[in-house]
């Protein structure tokens, strides 16, 4: 694109654009300096937080909630090896941070699939959708059950292991992190 073509208007979205993209690339070269898993507000705590508040009025959202909460294992798992590759590099938090996360973590998975808030959500949604039946509704019910007991909750134990190995790598006691 000719810069000197463009309307003034045009111009200005066509510099920021540029910009952005500049800064994208930027960006990327410390995209391991990032903490997605932290205590405060991590993805282990904002991904379940984030997903009940999905409104839940048809049988298809019900349906695309169960494929979302399955997205878990996948996402679990690339936030582990997300921090493996930090620990290569050394890109750190203090091992009191990495105690924190690891402790919503433990918490998040020692609670009894019916009590996890993924699952009461659902349950409660599902009281209001007068077009199931109450098979359909406990099938859906036994369906979350499942997805939290054999992909959510492994894939929390994974995150937490490799937080751990993240933790015992370490040697940061201070700074911005506290």
């Amino acid at each position: 694109i000719d810069p000197s073509t463009l309307t003034p208007e045009n111009l200005r979205l066509y510099n920021k654009m540029k910009s952005d993209v500049l800064a994208s690339k930027e960006e990327r070269k410390y995209i391991l300096d990032q903490q997605p898993i932290n205590q405060n507000l991590g993805l282990q705590t904002a991904i379940p937080i984030v997903l009940t508040q999905l409104p839940l009025t048809t049988e298809e959202e019900v349906q695309a909630y169960l494929s979302r909460i399955t997205q878990f294992k996948r996402l679990m798992e690339e936030c582990a090896t997300f921090i493996e590759e930090q620990i290569k590099i050394g890109s750190l938090m203090t091992a009191d941070l990495y105690d924190k996360s690891i402790q919503q973590c433990n918490e998040f998975v020692a609670i009894d699939p019916l009590e996890n808030t993924l699952y009461l959500y659902l349950n409660d949604q599902l009281s209001t959708i007068s077009t199931l039946d109450a098979t359909k509704k406990q099938a859906y019910l036994d369906e979350c059950v499942a997805i939290i007991t054999d992909q959510i909750y492994p894939s929390y134990k994974t995150l937490v292991a490799s937080l751990e190995k993240a933790k015992a790598a370490t040697t940061i006691t201070s700074g911005l992190w506290q």
